[in-house]
């Protein structure tokens, strides 16, 4: 029951463009997971990430971090993902 009111809460956010800080990093991650010409683009882009504050990255961060970071065709998990050397620095 809890799961449903969460999934027809964000629905809800979506639907009236009032997303909040989780559906912009959910969103964000969803989509440099499922589509590699993003991810691809968004990396020639920002050849080289630098986190100030590292210690208080969260996972979803980290997954959008090491997702831009991340050799091309390395897949959709970022757990397993090798870096581009020097592609991510803290």
């Amino acid at each position: 029951m809890l799961t449903e009111a969460r999934e027809d809460a964000s629905k809800q956010r979506r639907r009236g463009a009032l997303l909040n800080f989780t559906d912009l990093l959910l969103s964000a991650s969803r989509l440099l997971r499922e589509d590699f010409a993003v991810r691809e683009a968004l990396q020639r882009k920002y050849r080289f990430l630098f986190v100030d504050e590292f210690q208080d990255t969260d996972p979803m961060q980290l997954e959008l971090l090491f997702l831009l970071a991340s050799e091309p065709g390395s897949g959709v998990d970022w757990s397993k993902a090798a870096l581009r050397p020097g592609a991510l620095s803290w």
